[in-house]
């Protein structure tokens, strides 16, 4: 015969496993989708000098402390190898970007990145504003592309993590196209985008279409291309 006590120790067992299920609200808490993002910017300008070395494609060093906007944000994005779908940095998305200012910090309060020794990871390398939060991107690691035959114009591709509250940490690419023209002395612009999941991997050389739009994207036409990699 079942005492009082027992149906009643039955009972709280049933309700803690239930609890331990689905979670105080009553239902299986879903885990957080991963990003599919995409957002572009055109504007970036490196802070005179822009840079330590004879040339940019030598260099050693970038100084961003001069902000940067995003411009270009698509309602969809292909992954490499992937199928199209909502962009959510769009507007209406969940991780819409209401705030284009993208702020670059490569630890404790520096804008100068390291070409040749880094200190990596790098926390909080890009931030932006989202509907749901503050985003960021963790650096772990980059490579460099410069052209033989022309010494100002360098490629970044950096890969890490992107944090968007709602979202799960997701790999992510930082892709930058450097350009001085005219030369040592003059103003360094570039332009580039931020997406997950990345169209380039860490230690591999990129797709033959990947290199082909680096090649068209950096004004680097059929020159060989020179990497190093952090």
């Amino acid at each position: 015969m079942k005492t009082l006590s027992n149906t009643l120790k039955t009972g709280a067992v049933a309700i803690a496993t239930t609890v331990a299920t689905f979670g105080l609200g009553g239902i299986a808490q879903a885990a957080p989708p991963p990003l599919n993002a995409n957002a572009g910017f055109a504007n970036g300008l490196l802070s005179a000098p822009g840079y330590t070395g004879s040339s940019l494609s030598t260099a050693t060093s970038l100084d961003f402390s001069s902000p940067i906007t995003f411009g270009s944000i698509p309602p969809t994005y292909a992954p490499t190898g992937g199928v199209s779908a909502p962009n959510d940095f769009f507007l209406g998305q969940g991780a819409q970007i209401n705030d284009p200012t993208l702020v670059i910090n490569t630890g404790s309060g520096s804008t100068i990145l390291n070409l040749v020794s880094p200190t990596l990871p790098i926390a909080n390398f890009l931030t932006f504003s989202t509907v749901a939060g503050l985003g960021s991107f963790t650096l772990t690691s980059f490579t460099t592309l410069t052209n033989p035959l022309n010494p100002n114009v360098l490629n970044l591709e950096a890969l890490g993590t992107l944090n968007v509250p709602g979202f799960a940490p997701s790999p992510a690419a930082f892709l930058a196209n450097f350009n001085q023209a005219g030369g040592a002395g003059n103003a360094v612009s570039y332009s580039g985008t931020l997406l997950s999941p990345p169209s380039v991997t860490a230690t591999t050389v990129p797709e033959p279409s990947t290199i082909l739009g680096l090649l068209a994207f950096a004004g680097l036409g059929g020159a060989a291309l020179k990497r190093k990699e952090k």
